[in-house]
């Protein structure tokens, strides 16, 4: 039995780094008083890269390019791989269609999760293009994956050196230093970002957006209540903008807003009912507000137009563990942990089906190892 314990369940709040592909346009160490004094007001432009701003038309009309973007767009990784190494192989002495190849094979390697072959081939993409801010920022990324936080570091440093306005650079700064325990750089570049995000704004006050994205920056910064009022006026803007409702519903969850949550996710659904992420949020704020059988189906929903992404998995075993389900709880708990076997929701909630099902050496471990993933895990799972 789960005694006592109350069963609970937290929203993620997750940060999703994309690497460019080829044609995809973008919208060292500094001191650690990282303030926004030391930056110019940004303005709505490209950002200063080579990569996503390169018209050479020997580049535009590259086969060997075309091949590796077509694959790209496939989500054709491996076959990317080989394009992009045969168009670096076959080129000669070409160091703009180098530069984009390397890049592509360093975004194929990075899909595929091998980040050392990814900051390999960002390593020869820099040869060429010495002072590219976004090849810094993306091996910065690739980095930050591959668990060496202190070139992650230095990496976004040297991309904010070249282009101050590069906001993805300080995120990821602030993401490298959250890890080390660095938190007063990571709030400063926290708050780098918001002051990017509001320059936007005020050059573009109608672009529904952009309300959006420093709504989730907001967001991502615990300051719920600015988030929901960024949110809202991206609908006002655009009623029809389902990212907005998604984010404004889980904005609410967080705030324990449970009915303005599922209402937004319902709207959500509605606008999109393709949109697995908006059935996954529905599940989980139909569970917290007790409607288990529609939870039930909302989280079916998800996994039917999304049976690989974890989400919808782990907010099911949740269902289940509401509904007194523990078999079928650990069943799909253990569908995650397939995937990411140190996935710390899955693991506490694996945890908590298996004690009720009486299996405590197999609870107390996938506690534990759930709480030495995340400390803070048991506050969170019981809210």
């Amino acid at each position: 039995m789960l005694g006592e314990f109350e069963v609970g369940k937290f929203r993620w709040v997750r940060r999703v780094r994309i690497l460019l592909g080829i044609m995809i346009s973008l919208g060292v160490a500094l001191s650690a008083g990282r303030a926004r004094a030391e930056m110019p007001q940004c303005k709505f432009t490209t950002t200063q890269s080579f990569f996503s701003n390169w018209q050479d038309p020997d580049l535009l009309n590259s086969d060997v390019l075309s091949v590796g973007l077509s694959e790209a767009q496939k989500g054709h990784w491996d076959n990317e791989i080989e394009a992009e190494q045969y168009a670096l192989a076959s080129t000669g002495d070409t160091p703009n269609l180098d530069f984009v190849a390397a890049m592509n094979l360093a975004n194929a390697y990075w899909h595929e999760g091998k980040f050392p072959d990814a900051i390999s081939a960002a390593n020869m993409a820099l040869q060429t293009h010495v002072d590219d801010s976004l090849a810094y920022e993306q091996r910065a990324v690739m980095y930050f994956n591959n668990n060496n936080m202190a070139e992650a570091v230095s990496d976004a440093t040297k991309a904010i050196a070249i282009d101050p306005c590069m906001r993805q650079a300080y995120e990821t700064r602030a993401d490298a230093d959250r890890r080390m325990h660095l938190m007063a750089q990571a709030a400063a570049d926290e708050a780098n970002v918001l002051a990017i995000d509001t320059d936007y704004i005020e050059q573009k006050p109608a672009d529904a957006g952009l309300y959006v994205t420093r709504g989730n920056d907001e967001e991502f910064q615990d300051q719920h209540d600015q988030a929901i009022a960024d949110f809202s006026k991206a609908i006002a803007l655009n009623p029809k903008d389902e990212a907005a409702f998604i984010d404004r519903g889980d904005a609410y969850g967080d705030e324990g807003r449970y009915v303005d949550d599922v209402s937004d996710q319902t709207e959500a659904v509605t606008l999109n009912p393709k949109d697995a992420i908006a059935w996954n949020d529905l599940c989980w704020g139909l569970a917290v507000t007790g409607d288990l059988p529609d939870a039930m189906s909302s989280c079916n929903e998800a996994l039917t137009l999304a049976p690989t992404d974890i989400d919808p998995w782990d907010t099911r075993g949740y269902v289940d563990l509401k509904m007194k389900n523990y078999t079928q709880a650990v069943v799909d708990y253990g569908a995650v942990l397939e995937i990411d076997p140190e996935y710390a929701s899955s693991l506490y909630g694996r945890g908590l089906a298996e004690r009720g099902l009486g299996e405590i050496s197999a609870s107390t471990a996938d506690i534990a190892k759930a709480e030495n993933n995340d400390p803070d895990i048991a506050e969170e799972y019981s809210k």
